[in-house]
């Protein structure tokens, strides 16, 4: 399937776009639909796809990996992330069942960043790793052991 050349131009600003960082099939067809026709999209998808410049499976993994290592997220909010993006359930627990990580090692990044902020109140900071879609009772947890290794 070959772009033709009415569409050439919009398919070089979607590489464009696309080479700024990873991005998932449907956030490249939501891009394409604020732009062209439905029919060009999805050309210009295909094209992409099968060039090997788009790919969830991919993407999903990338993804993973980066959250986890630039900063503690749980995996509650890592699918919620993942799901927004529009990539597929099964593809976001593969993704995640390849990069095994421990709630509690992320949860203690997230303290040590943020402990200086909540260092007078712990309750809010077990709140907050609480939004962040951590388990209440092990933020709680993580919270009080790291205030009694700080106190000792």
């Amino acid at each position: 399937m070959k772009i033709t050349t009415l569409n050439t131009k919009l398919y070089q600003k979607t590489l464009e776009w696309l080479l700024a960082r990873p991005r998932s099939v449907a956030e490249t067809r939501t891009y394409l639909h604020r732009r062209n026709s439905e029919k060009d999209s999805e050309q210009i998808i295909n094209q992409l796809i099968s060039q090997g410049y788009l790919d969830d499976t991919a993407f999903a993994k990338l993804y993973v990996e980066n959250r986890r290592i630039s900063r503690g997220i749980s995996q509650r909010r890592l699918e919620l992330e993942l799901r927004k993006k529009g990539v597929a359930s099964q593809i976001i627990s593969r993704a995640i069942a390849e990069n095994p990580r421990n709630d509690y090692e992320e949860i203690r990044k997230i303290i040590t960043k943020k402990a200086p902020k909540y260092q007078n109140d712990p309750q809010k900071l077990i709140q907050y790793l609480a939004a962040q879609g951590f388990d209440y009772e092990s933020a709680k947890t993580a919270v009080h052991e790291m205030d009694s290794r700080n106190s000792a």
